[in-house]
């Protein structure tokens, strides 16, 4: 499977990579260091994750990390009232380099929407959380301010070894030709300002910038939607795309039905 991700990375131009969820088991990384000794391939086409899900498994990884390569950290695995095992992801993080494990090898994931099962100590399942991405900004913001890690190294876990990792040449640091994605935070690390490839997204701390389905209130007989389109319970007629003779193509592509989506004040 390592080898045909590899290949595929290869044929494509893409980083050929694939992420390992580790588990609880007693064996931690073996398996996985036996399958890396036995090939050629390169270190960084193995990425195992979770590594703080147990003290045992950060511990094996710090061998993991000096031998063979990625150590990715979960910012969304951290102690909480069902979790009394993982290891906080900012301290896991100090943990492998104070193991000698190299900087650049290191990343953080935030394993956002996933489901994340809690068990007890006989393996019943207790509760299911879910992953959520401000732990990513969170986890970064306690290696600055509680491991007090440098700035420049902290960040790095979540932007520049994630695009080396995955070969985003674009993304992961500020020059020229890359694209513009900034986070800009005051002096207690809010968040007040976000960029994508240089365009505004969240200004003042909140969104300026929503998907389809997020700006929900344009969406004739939503909740909350505007007087003219409707109100919940009302039988609404709904705008449809039909063929137009003015198109060669009666199957327009996604951007074409968006723009006549615009043109004709429907947001469906």
């Amino acid at each position: 499977m390592v080898s045909e991700a590899y290949v595929g990375g290869l044929l494509a131009g893409k980083a050929g990579v694939v992420h390992f969820h580790m588990g609880d088991e007693d064996d931690h990384l073996d398996l996985l260091m036996r399958v890396a000794k036995r090939t050629g391939l390169p270190r960084t086409t193995f990425v195992p994750t979770h590594l703080n899900r147990n003290p045992g498994l950060l511990e094996a990884s710090i061998e993991w990390g000096k031998r063979y390569g990625m150590c990715d950290i979960t910012s969304g695995i951290r102690p909480d009232a069902h979790d009394h095992v993982s290891v906080k992801p900012s301290k896991a993080i100090v943990k492998l380099l104070d193991g000698g494990v190299e900087p650049h090898v290191i990343t953080m994931s935030s394993d956002s929407n996933g489901s994340s099962p809690i068990f007890d100590e006989r393996g019943k399942l207790v509760a299911v959380g879910i992953g959520s991405i401000a732990t990513l900004w969170a986890e970064t913001v306690d290696l600055i301010r509680e491991e007090h890690l440098p700035v420049s190294l902290a960040v790095s876990f979540v932007t520049a070894n994630v695009a080396r990792l995955l070969k985003l040449r674009h993304k992961g640091r500020l020059k020229a030709g890359c694209d513009a994605d900034l986070v800009v935070c005051d002096d207690q690390f809010r968040i007040e300002r976000v960029y994508a490839k240089g365009r505004l997204m969240v200004e003042g701390g909140k969104p300026v910038v929503f998907g389809t389905f997020e700006d929900a209130g344009r969406v004739p007989g939503s909740p909350g939607s505007k007087p003219e389109s409707g109100h919940a319970g009302e039988r609404v007629e709904r705008a449809s795309l039909g063929p137009s003779s003015d198109d060669e193509d009666d199957f327009p592509d996604r951007d074409e039905r968006q723009e006549r989506s615009r043109r004709r004040h429907h947001c469906c």
